[in-house]
């Protein structure tokens, strides 16, 4: 009998609050498009799925990944891959990765109290964003 098949005594936890203090939130597909003003709709970074690999282009050209650290959609539910950092294509991310409600059902059957979210494309990859020249674009980005 492995460790994992053995059941496992967590009363120990009775009482205790969970708080995941690594939490990733990947950035929707539609972050900046549904956000921005008209006359910058079409300046701004935009999610695009290329043979199966979702990255955010800016000027049609590959801009940063869509965040890692997140959670896929299955056939079974939510589940995190083991040894992958990167869900690919953006399409197998599982929605709690940026819907606030499927996060907290998410969190409720884990049992986890609270988060401490951390944004990925937007934080990890922020250097992208003060990387744009243009400075009206990259204060509306």
């Amino acid at each position: 009998m492995t460790l994992l098949e053995k059941e496992i005594d967590t009363s120990v936890l009775d009482g205790i609050a969970i708080v995941d203090c690594d939490a990733h939130m990947t950035e929707p597909p539609d972050l900046w498009t549904s956000r921005v003003s008209k006359s910058m709709q079409d300046k701004v970074p935009v999610m695009r799925t290329e043979d199966g690999v979702s990255l955010w282009y800016l000027d049609d050209e590959p801009w940063c990944v869509i965040g890692g650290n997140t959670i896929e959609k299955s056939a079974t539910g939510s589940r995190k891959v083991l040894g992958e950092h990167i869900v690919q294509p953006f399409e197998q991310v599982d929605k709690s990765a940026w819907d606030a409600t499927a996060r907290l059902e998410l969190m409720d059957g884990q049992g986890v109290e609270a988060a401490i979210i951390y944004p990925n494309g937007v934080g990890f990859a922020s250097n992208h964003i003060f990387a744009i020249e243009d400075h009206a674009l990259r204060t509306e980005v």
